[in-house]
């Protein structure tokens, strides 16, 4: 399996370094253009918060003129998950061998293998790594890439996987009915300075009702996502949880957690006493999974989202 690296921040300040003695902008094309990556990929690598395919970060570095070595942080690898995305084509079965050879060299990934084909035009279903996806996608949205084999590219987008929310849908105004406008009725005692319930109604916020416990001690609370759609293409998201019902606070030990499987890290909080919200702020980018998981006590409940 292919290995992620990340970066330490010691290590993003000798790139940083060198990228302004080059004159370059923090997601400069030129840099794209001569690691064979995108800006996406570039935002993560200098977030340090999560890993990139190891060929990708190695390229970046060489591009800026920067050993690889200083700049990975030693003390962290690990496998690099896959993800699934689909490219669909205007094209006749017989090409689907040139098409695949084609996607494997735009997109970068080596690594790349196909789940399945399906009728409708040509719908690759492709498994392999983010960076892999985030090129092919750029290519195609930036008018670089429109056709492989001489056949048309319909489109490039994230695989939906198992029952996992689709948070583009939101972003064009499409939900599912089970994700509802938040309600913050039963938030009573939410200080007069914390307008963070106000926030939450804008721009983009659902909420859905999660029951934790037994059958004979349930409790009911109020898992809310808001969206922000960022200039840069990228979303930040805040995981928020409420009670509901005629609750004041939720229960004292509740866990809330943000798990990102691509980078396998994670974020967490967990309810004190008499505290009536709770809330995880993370910044992802387009075709980017995340889990969100609440723990009272043995009672796990888990939500899959893809950006």
């Amino acid at each position: 399996m292919a290995v992620s690296l990340k970066a330490s921040k010691e290590g993003i300040m000798k790139v940083d370094q060198k990228r302004r003695q080059k004159g370059w902008t923090v997601t400069d094309p030129r840099w794209c253009e001569m690691a064979f990556t995108t800006p996406a990929t570039l935002r993560r690598f200098r977030a340090c918060k999560s890993a990139i395919l190891e060929d990708a970060f190695k390229k970046i570095c060489e591009a800026v003129g920067v050993d690889w070595e200083e700049v990975v942080d030693a003390e962290w690898t690990s496998p690099s998950s896959s993800m699934q995305w689909e490219l669909r084509i205007e094209a006749d079965a017989d090409l689907k061998n040139a098409i695949f050879e084609l996607i494997k060299d735009y997109s970068g990934d080596a690594n790349l293998i196909i789940r399945k084909i399906e009728k409708g035009s040509l719908i690759f279903v492709l498994e392999g790594s983010l960076e892999g996806f985030e090129r092919m996608e750029y290519l195609f949205r930036e008018g670089l890439v429109q056709e492989l084999a001489g056949a048309q590219i319909l489109g490039v987008r994230t695989r939906a996987t198992s029952n996992a929310v689709q948070l583009q849908n939101w972003l064009q105004g499409y939900f599912d009915a089970i994700w509802q406008p938040p309600n913050f009725a039963f938030a009573r005692t939410l200080s007069a300075t914390d307008t963070t319930a106000e926030q939450a109604l804008s721009p983009i916020s659902r909420a859905k009702v999660i029951q934790l416990g037994t059958q004979a001690d349930v409790l009911t609370v109020q898992l809310v996502i808001k969206l922000t759609p960022q200039a840069n293409g990228g979303v930040n998201i805040a995981v928020q949880i409420y009670p509901v019902q005629e609750v004041t606070y939720l229960p004292a030990g509740l866990q809330l957690t943000v798990i990102e499987p691509t980078s396998e890290l994670y974020e967490f909080v967990e309810v004190q006493d008499q505290a009536n919200w709770a809330q995880l702020e993370i910044a992802f980018e387009p075709g980017e999974t995340f889990q969100v998981q609440l723990q009272l006590g043995e009672v796990v409940v888990t939500e899959d989202f893809i950006v």
